[in-house]
């Protein structure tokens, strides 16, 4: 900055001159100076301030950048407001039902007469919980509908959180190990990146074109499947393959099966094969395999003198497991030989399953037998005992840590993959389950002979109900991506619902003429 005028005596060292005097500025020069000096001072003044603005601008993109802390859920907010709305009338204070007072926190922990009712970070193991989610009966509150999905999740976010109190409270823990049922891992198999602006899982593309081979009427929808990591659906058609678009509801392609009908379809966990087993009744049996991206068929495995009913590839594309009568052959796809033979099951095998590491495979049986088997070996980890009619299906968790199995006795039976343990089991068709299917969070679908399909949590309860069909629900599976139902029949209707919709999204007629798609 400029200075005019002398220099401070105090700044002058002792023994040093002194300061000369100042010489003035011709006028002209003063003035240019001043006149830079204020521009100066006011490109310095700007600079500051859009320096200023810039850390403000900063540390607010910081502080809106940071994560918002998770809601705690906790018993005084939120949880006993329900309990008061829903629950005072039978376990209220004063003398409470089975001595389960839900008035009052340190009760509730307490639990009732056949004790405690909270496992502090497992809702699968909390009584409390199964009951008011109609998991398991008695139900909750008696003679009353199931609390709106909206309070079931504060009071499973609750148990999940560890039973807090209040927002100061420190959560509580429990010894006792947690439900599997509760632990829902990644999948096991993802499909491979995708290119950007596109999405995920494999899609046809480059398929040679295939007439689709139609009737004048439909006929019982017995192969259905859906892709984990994308929209397409596969439904078995006229010794064909239809292959179906369910975001668009249009027919993506048709892939030859000249074997005979397809009873069975199937896509691997990463999307990227799809299989069919079957075959011409009292000829031969047949499994192949194609390349979704492609078409090509990948594998022909023939089998015996009648139709394959259950099939399964091994996760890593080598091994294929097959039912032959009452025997799985396992068959190493390279050569096409039978490197091992199961042979424990007493009847027909119907259902056969890998899980998504490979490391277990299931097998089921029109007796009702249910088997687990280590794929190292080949030996029998454990007999899963409880069915009482033909097992109709099994469904793994894309995690590989559960298996779910279905049966025409009308119940779903979960199992341990570790050692078989069972785990939970319920009626959930009367008259008989059809079929299964997984989804990637561990909600399974059903369809049954009273023409209804459910969704269920992993604790059983329901989740959702869509029909009455027209006809027996034969077949289910479950989109990847968006997450659709898809509910084949026994007149040959293929319908698709989106979310809880009670209607459907579309409606398909697979090999009918003129009919292979249908608004609602």
């Amino acid at each position: 900055m400029f200075q005019a005028g002398p220099v401070p005596f105090s700044s002058v060292p002792p023994g040093k001159p002194g300061p000369r005097p100042v010489q003035l500025l011709p006028p002209l020069v003063l003035a240019l100076v001043l006149v830079l000096g204020m521009g100066g001072n006011d490109l310095n003044a700007q600079t500051a301030t859009r320096q200023d603005r810039e850390k403000t601008t900063t540390a607010q993109t910081a502080k809106t950048s940071k994560k918002t802390p998770a809601l705690k859920i906790t018993f005084r907010d939120h949880v006993e407001p329900i309990f008061h709305r829903r629950c005072s009338g039978c376990h209220g204070g004063g003398q409470p039902k089975a001595d389960l007072d839900l008035s009052r926190y340190v009760a509730v922990l307490a639990g009732g007469s056949s004790g405690v009712v909270l496992i502090p970070g497992d809702p699968l193991q909390s009584r409390l919980f199964l009951l008011v989610s109609h998991a398991e009966e008695p139900h909750m509150p008696p003679k009353r509908p199931r609390l709106p999905k909206a309070e079931l999740e504060l009071i499973r976010r609750w148990i999940d959180g560890g039973l807090l109190a209040t927002k100061t409270s420190r959560p509580r823990t429990s010894k006792r190990p947690r439900s599997v049922l509760s632990r829902v891992g990644p999948p096991l198999r993802r499909p491979a990146e995708p290119v950007a602006g596109e999405q995920p899982g494999a899609r046809p593309s480059g398929w040679t074109p295939v007439a689709a081979q139609t009737a004048s009427r439909g006929r019982a929808v017995v192969a259905l499947a859906a892709s984990p990591w994308s929209s397409l659906v596969a439904v078995g058609g006229i010794e064909q393959v239809l292959v179906y678009d369910a975001a668009g509801g249009k027919l993506t392609g048709v892939l030859p099966f000249p074997e005979g009908r397809p009873h069975q379809l199937a896509f691997s966990a990463d999307g990227d094969v799809l299989w069919a087993a079957g075959g011409e009744a009292g000829v031969a049996g047949a499994v192949v395999g194609w390349n979704v991206r492609s078409g090509r068929r990948l594998f022909a495995v023939a089998d015996g003198d009648d139709v394959v009913l259950g099939a399964a590839l091994d996760p890593s594309g080598k091994r294929l497991a097959l039912g032959s009568d009452r025997v799985v052959r396992i068959v190493d796809i390279a050569s096409g030989k039978t490197t091992h033979r199961l042979d424990v099951h007493t009847d027909w095998v119907v259902a056969v399953g890998f899980s998504p590491d490979g490391r277990r495979l299931v097998t089921g049986d029109r007796g009702g037998g249910l088997v687990l088997w280590e794929t190292r070996q080949w030996d029998r980890v454990a007999s899963l005992t409880g069915h009482r009619g033909a097992v109709t299906g099994v469904a793994w968790r894309p995690d590989g840590r559960v298996v779910a199995s279905a049966s025409r006795d009308g119940t779903v039976r979960q199992w341990e993959s570790e050692g078989g343990r069972a785990l939970r089991n319920w009626m959930a068709h009367e008259g008989g389950v059809m079929g299964i299917a997984c989804r990637g969070d561990g909600r399974l679908a059903t369809v049954g002979r009273d023409r209804l399909a459910r969704t269920w949590n992993q604790a059983g309860a329901r989740q959702g109900e869509f029909g009455p069909l027209g006809d027996v629900a034969t077949r289910v599976a479950l989109v990847g991506v968006p997450g659709w139902l898809v509910v084949g029949d026994w007149t040959g209707d293929v319908r698709v619902w989106r979310g809880d919709e009670k209607q459907p999204e579309a409606r398909w007629r697979p090999g009918v003429s003129g009919a292979l798609r249908l608004g609602r």
